[in-house]
């Protein structure tokens, strides 16, 4: 019984994965479909540069929020 347990839950848990990866890659490819779509309206080639730019960026500063709001300051640490 247990042993069927975690071989469910390691199925569940590739199946999960296998859904992030699929949505990144779709994520991606619509990213480079916008920076086609604004290339051809704007004539500048590195529209899909700047889109996957702002994109990390973004993605940079939430990672930067999660990681610090992981730790707790304890009241010595907080200066005045």
């Amino acid at each position: 019984m247990y042993f069927c347990m975690v071989v469910l839950m390691a199925i569940v848990i590739v199946i999960i994965i296998i859904i992030i990866i699929i949505i990144i890659i779709l994520i991606i490819i619509l990213t480079q479909e916008i920076g086609r779509c604004t290339t051809a309206v704007t004539g500048d080639p590195v529209e899909t540069t700047h889109l996957f730019q702002c994109l990390s960026i973004a993605i940079q500063q939430t990672n930067a929020v999660s990681f610090t709001s992981t730790f707790k300051l304890s009241e010595s640490h907080i200066q005045p």
